[in-house]
């Protein structure tokens, strides 16, 4: 039994050397992310808080996909042009549409030319009509108005593609963060009977009724269930996270 316990000694101090490497590893690429000297001492808030401790923050519950496609900037660029492809077609017609403007005016002088030379205000007001009628385009009506047609077209299929898209996104996402809270609630349940299951190996040992390497297992399912749980409570925090960033509550990469 002392040899047992000596070999998992060796193994522990094995896994924590592993772990407090890959916490280096994490907090150099932190900084470089953050734009911080890799070398830099940082503490994080919970790095000294045990899986028991651990206070998970509120989750979104619900996800609005229209509050998803209102807040997206891809979305709202895809609108835009949408809207701008329409436009083109309506320009594209009134170039060869029938155009008339009418124009008018009045000229006044001092002196007056008018009937001889007077010192006096003098002036005449001018009327113009302007018709412009496009008879002949060779075709070239037809194909610009097509060709804005076909802008405006594939502006409203890229539209309609990416709402698509959030939309299977947002109820993708919704539904990892119902999983992930599903696997937390059975990993801090599980983490509760190992914890259950450890006590009893201890009075069984005190008591003589088990031996060592039974309470060794107990412990060993006892770290592997808190590992689980933490795991669970990472993995929820960022299937929120993903969902918030879908609806547009985060923006960026």
């Amino acid at each position: 039994d002392g040899l047992k316990v000596r070999v998992k000694l060796n193994e522990a101090k094995v896994s924590v050397i592993q772990v407090e490497n890959g916490i280096t590893l994490s907090k150099m690429l932190l900084c470089q992310i953050c734009g911080l000297d890799m070398n830099s001492d940082i503490e994080l808030a919970d790095i000294n808080i045990d899986a028991e401790g651990f206070v998970v923050p509120e989750i979104s519950s619900t996800a609005n996909v229209e509050e998803a496609l209102n807040a997206r900037y891809e979305m709202q660029s895809l609108a835009l042009a949408k809207e701008i492809g329409e436009e083109k077609v309506k320009i594209a017609r009134s170039e060869y549409l029938p155009t008339l403007a009418l124009m008018g005016g009045y000229t006044t002088t001092n002196p007056s030319a008018f009937d001889g030379i007077k010192n006096e205000f003098g002036g005449m007001w001018n009327v113009g009509v302007v018709l412009k009628v496009p008879v002949v385009t060779c075709g070239e009506r037809i194909y610009k108005v097509r060709a804005a047609k076909e802008e405006a077209r594939i502006a409203e299929y890229q539209y309609d593609e990416a709402k698509e898209k959030i939309t299977l996104q947002v109820n993708q996402n919704m539904q990892k963060v119902t999983e992930a809270s599903e696997r937390l609630q059975t990993a801090k349940e599980s983490l509760k009977e190992a914890q259950e299951n450890l006590r009893y190996a201890e009075v069984g040992l005190k008591e003589g009724m088990i031996s060592v390497s039974d309470v060794l297992q107990a412990e060993t399912a006892l770290l592997k269930a808190q590992s689980t749980a933490v795991e669970a409570e990472i993995d929820l925090l960022l299937a929120d996270l993903y969902l918030k960033k879908s609806l547009g509550k985060i923006q960026g990469k």
